[in-house]
């Protein structure tokens, strides 16, 4: 959708081309009538807007289903188990969705163009880093999370060399490189059912999918 955009400035050309006749003469290099600027100007409108309202009428007839049983199971617990003022903190993708079905407040979304949304969301990815959790619990408390959606594939290796969350993390954060990664200490709490070592946060969701920590 958003490569549509590219040619908004192209038709806003195009259209001060055409009603406008000292532009329009220079280009054609000859004068042209008002009577015909008119014509082609309502000949072009016109034939966009047959085609939009076709394009439209199509994208309305397509009819789909979205099935995700274990995200709604999520955000059914979350409607059950949580207070509607609550925060709530995690990868954007699922923020998103947790704010369309729950309206529960978040603290970052997938509007990555923001500066400070770019920042806030560098923070709530800390807990997938090597950094000391009781670091990445005070600065999420400081954005006044209230819970926090932990989703344990985002610690499994990316097959491109790079690209996982924590050989991120490992270039961006060189001076906690060479400490153990929350991954794994949160894979061990959840694995022998040990919630000391990830105090101060408190597990009180835990799924195949998803994690919620409440801060």
């Amino acid at each position: 959708m958003r490569l549509k955009l590219f040619a908004t400035p192209h038709l806003c050309i195009i259209s001060a081309l055409i009603v406008n006749g000292d532009l329009l003469s220079l280009v054609l290099s000859r004068k042209v009538s008002s009577f015909w600027r008119s014509a082609f100007a309502i000949a072009v409108i016109s034939g966009m807007g047959y085609q939009g309202v076709k394009n439209i009428q199509q994208q309305l007839s397509i009819a789909g289903e979205y099935s995700n049983p274990e995200q709604e199971a999520l955000f059914n617990w979350i409607q059950v188990n949580t207070r509607p003022e609550d925060v709530f903190a995690g990868s954007m993708p699922v923020m998103a969705n947790l704010k369309l079905s729950t309206e529960r407040p978040i603290v970052n979304h997938p509007h990555y163009e923001n500066e400070e949304i770019r920042n806030r969301t560098m923070k709530v990815y800390s807990l997938y880093s090597r950094k000391p959790i009781h670091e990445v619990y005070q600065t999420l408390k400081s954005m006044r999370v209230d819970y926090y959606v932990f989703q344990p594939h985002n610690c499994q290796p990316n097959p491109r060399k790079g690209c996982s969350y924590i050989e991120m993390w490992d270039l961006v954060d060189p001076t906690n490189i060479n400490k153990p990664s929350l991954c794994d200490i949160i894979h061990d709490s959840l694995q022998n059912n040990n919630i000391n070592i990830i105090q101060p946060f408190e597990t009180v969701y835990n799924s195949r999918f998803y994690v919620v920590f409440k801060l």
